[in-house]
Parts: structure tokens; C-alpha cells; sequence
């Protein structure tokens, strides 16, 4: 928890279409979500996994088609995305 919120990076939406998302939603109780408006936009991917730091969560790897080579982060207090480069 961050800010006391759950939150949710991306996936793939199965059931429907196998689209692959980008898309970024708190919660402060487990069964109510809001989805949080960021930029710049981040390509959407799938079997990424995330750690949070201070108020950053950092999400790693995970799959896409186009993006390769950095590790993107989001500063959950000022829903900002970036990117740390240089990463294998």
C-alpha cells in the first residue's frame, strides 16, 4: 500500500479481445477502484512485476511489442511515469 491505496499497473484484458493494458487504478478498500489519469504514457504490458519504494512503484520487465531496454516507474504521489535508462 501507498498512500493507503492499493494499486494497479497494466495486464491483459482475456475475456474480450487478449488487449493488453496500460492503465492505472487505486483503491483505498480492495472493492471500490478509480482509474488514476497519467502522463506521459507508458506502453501497456503484461507479466511485468512491480515493487513499490517510498511513494514509487517500479514496475519491471513484462511483455510488449515494442518497448525494450528501460525499466519505467511511476512517482505515485505526483503520477508521473519516467524511465531509469540503461537496463539490460
Amino acid at each position: 500500500m501507498v498512500e493507503g491505496a492499493l494499486w494497479l499497473f497494466g495486464g491483459m484484458e482475456y475475456a474480450s479481445s487478449d488487449k493488453t493494458l496500460s492503465d492505472l487504478w487505486s483503491s483505498t478498500d480492495g472493492i471500490h477502484w478509480q482509474e488514476i489519469p497519467y502522463q506521459p504514457a507508458v506502453l501497456p504490458r503484461y507479466r511485468h512485476a512491480a515493487m513499490v519504494r517510498g511513494d514509487t512503484l517500479f514496475i519491471f520487465d513484462g511483455l510488449n511489442e515494442a518497448e525494450t531496454g528501460i525499466a519505467p516507474y511511476v512517482t505515485l504521489t505526483e503520477i508521473l511515469f519516467a524511465s531509469i535508462p540503461g537496463r539490460p
